[in-house]
């Protein structure tokens, strides 16, 4: 007896960033944002940037957050444009990246959800996501973001230079995304759900 209840909204993010309306920064800036771990794919991701590039040579990627970034050491030297925040990021900071990233990108060879994509949506920034574990339940294919297979570069590649080629796409995708953390995943209703599961709990247990 399972109760799937969402992430919530982190739209209070978007009261530390300041002015909701100033403008971005003018880049293709892809941002890859949380802790270091193996599973996220981010050699996936700097063999797809190492793509894109050819591509768009004035797109960007920022890698943020915490953990080892060893294993990618010889990959980070050979590609340009390439920004690390390798430290814990505060709330200002958080603010900051989401607020000039045109992409979020989630190349993960596994996972079960993903507290990133709540936080972009509140900025109404697109996910290009893999479609493994829970993201397919966050992510809703070409409405919110873009899903492609786990492990594959080219992929992963392809769908971030067709989305930065199209900033009218970008931009439908992330207002679906922001109007989807609103109104379905805001915390009065995610409250509701937790109650009624904890209210059906105790019936059953009272059951037995």
């Amino acid at each position: 007896r399972i109760d799937v209840i969402p992430h919530g909204e982190f739209s209070f993010y978007r009261e530390v960033a300041g002015d909701p309306a100033r403008e971005k920064s003018k880049e293709q800036r892809l941002l890859f944002f949380g802790r270091i771990h193996e599973y996220k794919g981010i050699g996936i991701l700097l063999e797809a940037f190492s793509q894109i590039k050819e591509q768009l040579p004035q797109a960007k990627l920022t890698i943020a957050g915490e953990g080892d970034l060893r294993p990618y050491r010889d990959q980070l030297e050979k590609l340009e444009d390439v920004e690390v925040r390798n430290h814990w990021i505060p709330d200002w900071e958080v603010a900051d990246l989401f607020t000039n990233a045109e992409l979020v990108v989630l190349p993960y060879l596994d996972a079960s959800q993903s507290g990133v994509i709540p936080i972009a949506y509140s900025f109404a920034v697109p996910v290009v996501a893999t479609n493994t574990g829970g993201l397919a339940e966050q992510v809703e294919h070409l409405r919110t973001g873009i899903l492609v297979p786990p492990n594959d570069s080219k992929a992963l590649a392809d769908h971030v230079v067709q989305l930065l080629a199209n900033p009218l796409l970008r931009a439908e995708l992330g207002k679906n995304g922001w109007e989807k953390a609103q109104n379905e995943w805001n915390w009065e209703t995610i409250s509701s759900q937790v109650a009624l599961a904890c209210q059906k709990a105790v019936v059953d247990f009272r059951k037995e």
